[in-house]
C-alpha cells in the first residue's frame, strides 16, 4: 500500500526534523565561508586540515543533518513503527549541531579544545538519535525496500559515528587507534556506502510510495551485499586495532577495496538502476524527477573517481574523488531529499543547475590551483545555502 504525502509532517514528534532541515543549508554557509576564508588552499590535499574542516562541514552538517531528519520525517509513519520523542530529537539536534560546529573549527584550525567540546556534545546527542531509531527499525525486517534501506543506513551510520569519535581523539592530540590511512579509507567507504548509498535509497522508496505508485523492493540479496559492506569493513579495523591485522600497507588498502565491494555495488550500481526503473514509471514532477536521477547518476561517478584517485595516488586526485563523491553523490542526495520534505524558496530548475556549477566550480579549482574559482564556488555555496533555506508553509 503506498504511503501517504510525506511532504507535510503529521503532528507531533516528527515535527523535530524541521531543526535538522533548517541547519543543513546554514553547513552549506560554512563551506563556503571556508572557501572564501582560504581559497585553493582549502583544495589542495585531503589531509589538510582546512580541507578536512570543509568536508566535514558538509558530510555531517549537510548530508547527515538532511539523512537525520529524513529519517523522523518519513520512518516511523511509512513503517507504522513508534515515532522517536520530540524532547529526544531536539536534544539530538541540539548536541549534535553544537558538535559539528566544533569539530570542524578544531578540525580546520587544528585545534585540540574544540575537538574534545565535539567528542563531549556528539557522544550524548548520537546516543539520543540512535536508541530511539533502533527501537523504531525493530521488527521491520520483512518490510521492504524502506525498512532495509533505513536499517542498513542507520547501522552503518553507528558505525561511522563510533569511528569518527574514536578518530578525532588523534585529531585532538591523542594516538590513531590504528593506520591512518587504513581507518580513514574505511570510516569514508562505510559513510558513502553505507549511510549515503542505503538511505538514499530509503528515502526515494518513501518518495516513490508518496506519489501512490508502490516502489518495487529490491531482492534480499541487495540488502545482505549493503550489509557485508558494512560488517566486513569493521571486522578489518577491529582486527586491525587488536593487533590481528599485521600487513603491508598496500595489503591493507587491497583489504579494504575488498571489504567495501559488497556494499559498493549494492548501493552505488544496483540502487541506481533500480532508481532509475522506479522513475520511469512514478509520476514525480519534472525537476524533481531529474534531481534524483542526478542524484543517483553519480553513485557510479564516484566509483570511477576512486578507481582514479587509487590509480594516481596523488593529492589532486583525493580531491577531486572527494568533490565528486561528497557533494556530487552525497550532495545531491541531500539536496534532493530537502526538496522533497522541505521544499526551498526557489525553483528546482536553477537550484540544480546552481549545485552542479558549485560542483564544477570546485572540481576546476582543484585542477587548476585557481584562487578566483575557490572563491567563485564559496560565493555559490553561500546562494545555494539561501535558496535552499525551506520555504515557510502555509496554514
Amino acid at each position: 500500500m503506498a504511503a501517504p504525502n510525506e511532504g507535510t509532517p503529521p503532528p507531533g514528534p516528527a515535527d523535530a526534523a524541521g531543526f535538522f532541515f533548517h541547519a543543513a543549508p546554514v553547513a552549506v554557509a560554512c563551506a563556503g565561508v571556508t572557501l572564501l576564508l582560504h581559497a585553493e588552499r582549502a583544495l589542495l590535499d585531503s589531509w589538510s586540515p582546512i580541507t578536512m574542516g570543509l568536508t566535514h562541514f558538509i558530510t555531517l552538517g549537510f548530508v547527515s543533518m538532511t539523512a537525520m531528519g529524513a529519517f523522523y520525517r518519513t520512518a516511523p509513519r511509512g513503517l507504522d513503527r513508534p515515532a522517536p520523542g520530540r524532547g529526544p530529537s531536539i536534544f539530538a539536534f541540539a548536541g549534535f549541531a553544537i558538535g559539528v560546529v566544533a569539530l570542524c573549527v578544531g578540525l580546520a584550525g587544528t585545534a585540540v579544545r574544540p575537538v574534545f567540546v565535539a567528542i563531549g556534545a556528539l557522544f550524548p546527542a548520537l546516543a539520543a538519535f540512535f536508541w530511539p531509531a533502533l527501537r523504531t527499525l525493530r521488527g521491520t525486517r520483512n518490510r521492504g525496500t524502506r525498512a532495509a534501506g533505513w536499517r542498513i543506513a542507520v547501522g552503518a551510520f553507528l558505525t561511522v559515528s563510533v569511528l569518527g569519535i574514536w578518530v578525532a581523539h588523534g585529531h585532538g592530540g591523542m594516538e590513531f587507534p590504528g593506520p591512518r590511512s587504513l581507518w580513514i579509507q574505511l570510516h569514508l567507504s562505510i559513510a558513502l556506502f553505507g549511510w549515503v548509498g542505503a538511505g538514499a535509497t530509503a528515502v526515494f522508496a518513501s518518495q516513490v510510495e508518496a506519489t501512490g505508485c508502490d516502489a518495487d523492493d529490491l531482492p534480499r540479496l541487495w540488502s545482505r551485499l549493503a550489509t557485508w559492506g558494512v560488517v566486513l569493513p569493521s571486522s578489518i579495523l577491529a582486527a586491525d586495532y587488536v593487533g590481528a591485522f599485521d600487513v603491508s600497507a598496500e595489503t591493507a588498502r587491497r583489504s579494504g577495496l575488498l571489504a567495501a565491494a559488497p556494499a559498493a555495488f549494492a548501493t552505488a550500481l544496483w540502487s541506481t538502476r533500480w532508481a532509475w526503473r522506479q522513475l520511469e514509471r512514478a509520476p514525480l514532477a519534472q525537476p524533481d524527477r531529474w534531481l534524483w536521477r542526478a542524484a543517483f547518476a553519480f553513485a557510479p561517478l564516484t566509483l570511477a573517481a576512486a578507481a582514479l584517485a587509487l590509480w594516481r595516488d596523488d593529492a589532486m586526485s583525493r580531491v577531486l574523488f572527494g568533490w565528486v563523491a561528497i557533494w556530487g553523490w552525497a550532495g545531491l542526495v541531500a539536496h534532493a531529499t530537502l526538496r522533497s520534505l522541505a521544499p526551498p524558496r526557489w525553483a528546482a530548475g536553477p537550484l540544480i543547475g546552481l549545485h552542479l556549477l558549485t560542483l564544477a566550480g570546485g572540481l576546476l579549482a582543484t585542477a587548476s590551483r585557481s584562487t578566483a574559482c575557490a572563491l567563485a564556488t564559496g560565493i555559490g555555496l553561500i546562494v545555494l545555502a539561501l535558496a535552499l533555506w525551506p520555504a515557510r508553509r502555509k496554514g
